[in-house]
């Protein structure tokens, strides 16, 4: 019995069972994108695209990318690379106290305009003209948490072991004093990170989070409590803290177990994290190494999109959240012999281009939508559906499959193979070219539950909105009620 041609969406939320991304709707190095119909009786048209690429921009020392930060007032790039500070990719002439682990950058406007980073237990700054100077107060506290914030000139940081929040005077980050601080005090946990949303600063504990005013205090803290925002969910790790514009992101948990992608969209708290993303957070957190402690996260507005970027280093995944759509994604990173994670650590976006740091090299890269490839290397795009079977156990003949999605100026081609039994085995690859108008596979046998996977590496865009199928249904087996 004939059907009619099925336009199949390839967009939907990520579904896996366990800890499996081989399993299940998912997708790598592209996102979902949203369209409104030209029609307002029809249904927007969710498509999938391939994410930005990067090339070389910046090439610094061969080490460990640490912190970038775009600074109007030096008027360029600042990366941490190993134990130096890089000036548009040029070491300047001083050397930090160790070459490993994230450093925290906010800068000073107020009196001389300064760059501050904390680097584990020192605070650096670094001047306009490229000085760099170490401050040596007795004063700076010691065991300090992720995050340095600067609030009406002050700048804050914290103190995990005893939840309390220290500032300097008003824009001066080299003059400290001992009694200028404040205790959390919601819950008995430690300071996990410090970090800035809206006109408040917020200290992350373990089981708490809480949140903090300049109330101009003459004595003591010039901090006071917010009251009646102060939540009972917490930190997991500090290094998952992102701030951006009106929104702050972290990895969250609560002392009834489990961890989740938490979000303050103004006074508004939301989990981004749905239970299969959850349930891939629990598989780091069990996966050996340190755990969830060598996770970390930022963010990044590119594209259109405004995307929080969470890597799970020890199973070697790199999720991203579209913020504004609540769609959860893949990246990975492809050195032309392995794949791994997504190597970026940190982002900033300087007279309008966007730029990456990588974690592992310590090169700054542009990244940007025309950009079809990492650094040369191929961006292996990876989209597996779910099974489908429409509705109905009887056996379908599958005569024709297209994909439905923009024609391409050169070669692009898409690998296609399917699962016939529940993602256990793939029927031999077959390719199409995006360069075709029409591109398409015939006589692809029959099935009764079928999951496609498609793949892409071809150093061009791709947008597919999805797949048509033309099929032919068939009897069900003898012996079948």
């Amino acid at each position: 019995m004939p059907m009619e041609a099925l336009r199949v969406p390839l967009y939907a939320l990520p579904n896996q069972r366990l800890f499996s991304t081989a399993e299940d709707q998912w997708f790598k190095n592209c996102y979902p994108e949203q369209i409104a119909s030209a029609r307002e009786e029809d249904a927007p048209v969710t498509y999938i695209v391939k994410r930005p690429g990067f090339s070389d921009s910046q090439t610094t020392a061969t080490a460990a990318g640490r912190a970038l930060y775009a600074w109007p007032d030096g008027d360029a790039i600042y990366a941490v690379v190993g134990n130096k500070i890089f000036k548009d990719g040029s070491a300047l002439s001083g050397t930090l106290d160790d070459a490993t682990g994230r450093v925290d950058v906010t800068e000073i406007r107020g009196g001389t305009p300064r760059l501050v980073f904390r680097v584990s237990d020192k605070i650096w700054t670094v001047a306009a003209d490229g000085t760099m100077t170490k401050m040596t107060d007795a004063d700076i506290p010691t065991g300090l948490v992720p995050g340095i914030v600067n609030l009406d000139g002050f700048i804050f940081v914290m103190k995990g072991s005893t939840g309390e929040i220290f500032h300097t005077a008003v824009n001066d980050p080299s003059d400290w004093t001992a009694t200028h601080k404040l205790t959390c005090q919601l819950e008995p946990d430690q300071g996990v990170a410090l970090a800035r949303h809206l006109n408040y600063i917020v200290a992350f504990n373990e089981w708490s989070t809480e949140f903090f005013f300049n109330a101009g205090n003459a004595s003591g803290s010039v901090l006071d409590p917010v009251e009646g925002i102060a939540i009972r969910y917490g930190c997991a790790n500090g290094k998952t803290v992102w701030s951006g514009e009106n929104t702050i992101v972290w990895m969250a948990q609560g002392r009834s177990g489990g961890k989740s992608v938490m979000m303050f969209s103004g006074n508004d708290l939301k989990t981004l994290s749905t239970k299969p993303i959850e349930r891939l957070i629990d598989e780091e957190a069990n996966a050996g190494g340190n755990g969830i402690a060598d996770a970390y996260g930022f963010g990044m507005r590119i594209a259109g999109h405004q995307l929080y970027i969470l890597t799970l280093k020890n199973t070697a995944k790199t999720l991203v959240c579209d913020l504004r759509d609540g769609t959860w994604s893949e990246w990975s990173s492809f050195d032309g012999s392995t794949e791994t994670y997504f190597t970026g650590i940190d982002y900033c976006n300087h007279d309008d281009q966007h730029f990456i740091l990588d974690e592992d090299n310590g090169k700054v890269y542009r990244m940007d939508l025309d950009i079809h490839q990492d650094s040369t290397n191929d961006i292996k795009v990876e989209i597996l559906t779910n099974k489908y079977d429409f509705l109905t156990t009887r056996p379908k003949f599958l005569y024709r499959l297209a994909i439905v999605g923009d024609v391409q100026a050169t070669s692009s081609t898409v690998t296609i193979d399917w699962t016939d039994d529940d993602y256990n085995n793939y029927k031999t690859s077959r390719t199409v070219d995006m360069k075709n108008s029409f591109p398409r596979l015939v006589s692809l046998g029959s099935f009764i539950r079928r999951a496609f996977r498609l793949r892409h590496t071809a150093n061009t865009p791709l947008r597919i909105e999805g797949l048509e199928l033309g099929l032919y249904l068939g009897k069900y087996s003898e012996g079948d009620n």
